[in-house]
């Protein structure tokens, strides 16, 4: 893997399978910006029940990561599956569907982003189940859709679900209608009961989720609405439809798609393409034209600001201003032209002898129509351009400033092969079952080809897995004290991380060292930490221990005009220092601090000093931090914008640092029965329904 698969992904993954595989809840993570709550990061996968699982029975290596990645490749293959059985095509139309999808742009070029993998592995049960429930409204059906509306919902990213909850909204629109029309008011009540039923069932599944993530919004530097510049970012470019056709011409030239690399992948499968080509507008095959004008709707909306859709949603629709990249609707363009080719395919197998013409005469005409296309650029592009794209095809490299001509040419000679190989089966065979299992092979062979060529650019690294997996195998397990007593927070830099010399490891190397950090890799920042970060202040302070003594107050007004030499100076807002400037506070040089325990959410420490004074620990002070001094409770005071302070007595003391999100733990409880009793219930009720067979 590569990208962000590793810089981001995986380091949220170890760190939680860490505190699970010893005993700790990920509630928060001590190793960026200072700490933050890693449950409320909605990218985290903190609350996702397969994240848990893996965490806690084997943890998080590159094996697991690997694993995982592939486990929703496979779950979403089955769900288009399911999905097709829903629809009631033919089995070896929901093949074909499934072998469309799980080779799919989407997958191949986001094979980076693991929370848009995992949405596209629940996103068809969510489809299935909510169409099932429609049909045949019971509470089975309800309690199914809500556990998938949960996985994607704590397992995917957040721009998935605001987008697939407005399609359920449309549908529940135009069933609700339907019934009206038809007045068919029984089922209407139905639909209405078990809509509830399912709403009701979800919300109690996120339970935590939705706490932690609504509880965060007033904290978090992006817990509000994104400028539409930004929701611009990254488009499926115009440029960027030429992979609808050539998806390996996308691999190479980042520059010239107008977009990043792995945005810029629409493919679907050249057969899935011709046959929306050439057999969408018949009338025979209707069925195909809705999901393909819906797939057209989100192409435009797609293509960022090359169009007003995005715009407009961006400015009409609630929680379209929250996510951005456009391109993120294009997995919905690629899963309605794969609905609408799958039509069109089970519409002509069902029917072959009498499309055989039509079929041979499509595949023929592309054949030539790609044929010229190569013949034509043969002459535009030098031969060393085409020797180099096979050569970093071999090696499975990126190649940053390739040739676009010559990625087309590779992949245009394979479709020339491919396609007149199936013309060639087709024509001399009479089966209609040999036919059939040809053009399967064919879409088999395309998509396995493409996502070959295109693998090197946007899956994997180069990088040696052994060396990797030996390197991370001599990572500290689990959390010790003593890599908090000795170093200053400042101290933690990559430069100076174990980690850095695990191949494919460059960012988030705190979490791997176990050591506090003040920076790190991820979009998920607490406003107060950037206020501070932002200070004169901050680099001084970074010369602190985790935890340390001060006896220097001052009003946080004085933050940015004090010149920064003292790493000890606190800044306290004007009514806690108005109280605190009181006291007299003064500290020794024999003064000490020793960190008996150290935790994900709890540090302890033994201090003994000659007088009072403001103990502090260099994390960002969250709703759920309490202080305890020899085990009674303390104000909290929260300095330089965002630390955590309590005034310590003279003496020897204990002192607790412990983080408990008391809400979130109970939405968590709640969250784990009703999960336990809807997999209970579903698990019993498909027996019985198995056994009624």
């Amino acid at each position: 893997m590569k990208w962000d698969m590793l810089s981001y992904f995986f380091p949220m993954k170890y760190y939680i399978g860490e505190c699970l595989s010893h005993g700790y809840l990920p509630f928060w993570n001590p190793h960026q910006f200072l700490g933050y709550p890693i449950h409320a990061d909605p990218q985290s996968a903190a609350w996702y029940p397969i994240t848990w699982i893996i965490g806690t029975v084997f943890g998080y290596d590159f094996y697991a990561i690997n694993f995982e990645f592939l486990l929703h490749i496979f779950i979403g293959g089955l769900g288009i599956q399911a999905l097709g059985k829903t629809l009631k095509l033919a089995p070896e139309t929901a093949f074909f569907m499934s072998i469309s999808y799980v080779f799919s742009g989407i997958i191949i070029g986001n094979a980076q982003h693991l929370s848009w993998i995992v949405s596209s592995a629940w996103i068809p049960f969510v489809f299935v189940t909510v169409l099932n429930m429609f049909k045949a409204p019971n509470f089975y059906t309800a309690i199914k859709a809500s556990i998938f509306i949960f996985l994607l919902l704590t397992g995917g990213y957040s721009g998935f679900f605001i987008i697939v909850f407005y399609i359920l909204c449309i549908y529940t629109i135009h069933q609700i209608t339907k019934c009206l029309r038809k007045k068919s008011f029984s089922k209407l009540w139905s639909i209405l009961k078990y809509i509830g039923i399912m709403s009701v069932s979800t919300l109690l599944l996120s339970a935590g989720y939705i706490i932690s993530v609504l509880k965060v919004l007033p904290y978090f530097s992006r817990g509000q609405a994104i400028t539409l510049e930004q929701a611009m970012q990254y488009p499926f470019s115009f440029r960027a439809f030429t992979s609808f056709l050539f998806p390996y011409a996308a691999a190479t030239n980042i520059e010239y798609w107008d977009t990043e690399l792995s945005m810029a992948n629409g493919y679907f499968g050249i057969l899935s393409l011709i046959f929306i080509i050439f057999f969408s507008l018949r009338k025979t095959t209707k069925k195909a034209f809705i999901p393909l004008i819906i797939g057209c709707f989100f192409l435009l909306a797609a293509t960022g600001n090359a169009t007003p859709l995005r715009g407009l949603l961006f400015r009409y629709i609630p929680g379209m201003n929250l996510f951005k990249y456009p391109s993120i609707f294009r997995y919905f363009v690629i899963l309605f032209f794969i609905l609408s080719a799958g039509y069109i395919f089970n519409h002509l197998i069902k029917h072959f002898q009498h499309y055989k013409t039509a079929i041979l005469k499509a595949l023929l005409i592309s054949s030539l129509l790609i044929t010229v296309l190569i013949a034509y650029l043969s002459f535009q592009v030098p031969t060393d351009a085409i020797y180099n794209s096979i050569t970093y095809l071999v090696k499975m490299k990126l190649s940053p400033n390739g040739s676009i001509t010559a990625n087309i040419i590779i992949q245009g000679f394979f479709y020339v092969f491919v396609l007149l190989g199936l013309t060639t089966l087709i024509y001399k065979n009479k089966s209609v079952n040999h036919a059939i299992i040809g053009l399967l092979v064919c879409l088999t062979c395309d998509m396995i080809l493409s996502t070959q060529l295109n693998i090197g650019a946007t899956v994997i690294s180069n990088r040696n897995f052994k060396a990797a997996q030996d390197g991370f195998n001599t990572l500290q397990d689990g959390f010790s004290t003593a890599n908090y007593h000795n170093n200053t927070i400042k101290d933690a830099i990559p430069e100076k991380s174990n980690a850095l010399n695990i191949p494919g490891l460059y960012h988030n190397l705190n979490i791997f060292d176990k050591q506090i950090g003040f920076d790190g890799s991820n979009p998920f920042q607490l406003t107060n930490y950037n206020l501070f970060k932002e200070s004169h202040y901050f680099n001084t302070t970074l010369n602190n221990k985790l935890i340390f003594l001060s006896d220097s107050i001052f009003p946080i007004k004085e933050i940015d005009t004090q010149t920064p030499q003292i790493p000890s100076h606190l800044f306290f807002n004007d009514a806690d220092y108005h109280t605190l400037s009181r006291l007299n506070l003064s500290t020794h040089q024999n003064d000490n601090i020793t960190i008996t325990t150290f935790s994900p959410n709890k540090i302890v420490a033994k201090t003994h000093t000659k007088t009072q004074q403001v103990i502090t620990l260099l994390q960002n002070n969250y709703p759920g931090w309490e202080v305890y001094i020899n085990k009674q409770k303390r104000e909290i005071y929260t300095t330089n914008n965002t630390l955590i302070s309590a005034i310590l007595p003279s003496g020897n003391n204990t002192i607790e640092f412990r983080y408990t999100p008391k809400l979130e733990i109970l939405g968590g409880i709640i969250a784990l029965i009703t999960l336990v009793l809807c997999l209970l219930y579903s698990i019993l009720k498909f027996r019985r329904m198995k056994e009624s067979q």
